[in-house]
């Protein structure tokens, strides 16, 4: 019978000075994330409300539904309408049965109208598309969504390259570029020549 839990990780190091300078590390990593993100969004976590296990959900008059969690949150304004959100799952359900699911470790949410900035470390699922890059801007209001910086998009068969993606969630209408107009956009196709 199994009793407790025991490390079977192997380990690196000669000993218990080892152990502790991997602790000290890892816990100025962890502080140093911390830090950075209310450097980022401005703001002191100590005098806000925190608001663990966060989910907004909302439908459009096109039928769109949108969904967006999160494992804790900030207000960070006077009247609370905008949130900060932390390890961030959303998903958008387009009326024709078109899903994006959005996963990132930092978001600014506008309560009053849904709008959404995705931050760090940001994945992207939409049918068999995989998609990664810096930053994502939802603009419920305007029913765009923007998929910006160092924007890999790979699928079964094709792994593209750009800046800059815009698509439309109404028309369905997608619009790629590059920030730098001698750049281009690159497109490769595998053609199961592995």
């Amino acid at each position: 019978m199994l009793t407790g839990h025991r490390d079977l990780s192997p380990r690196v190091g000669f000993g218990p000075a080892e152990d502790l300078v991997f602790s000290f590390y890892f816990q100025n990593q962890n502080n140093d994330k911390k830090k950075n993100f209310s450097q980022k969004f401005n703001i002191n976590e100590n005098q806000h409300n925190l608001i663990k296990g966060l989910q907004y959900k909302s439908q459009d008059q096109y039928g769109n539904l949108y969904i967006i969690k999160s494992e804790e949150s900030i207000p960070i304004n006077d009247d609370n309408s905008i949130v900060i959100l932390k390890k961030v799952s959303a998903e958008i359900k387009l009326r024709e049965n078109d899903i994006i699911k959005i996963f990132s470790d930092y978001a600014k949410f506008n309560v009053n109208n849904n709008n959404t900035h995705f931050y760090d470390d940001i994945k992207i699922m939409q049918n068999n598309n995989k998609i990664f890059c810096n930053e994502v801007i939802l603009e419920f209001i305007n029913r765009f969504i923007i998929f910006k910086g160092d924007l890999n998009i790979t699928n079964l068969d094709t792994k593209f390259i750009a800046d800059q993606i815009k698509i439309d969630l109404i028309s369905k209408t997608v619009v790629a570029s590059m920030f730098n107009e001698n750049d281009k956009i690159k497109i490769t196709k595998n053609y199961g020549n592995d």
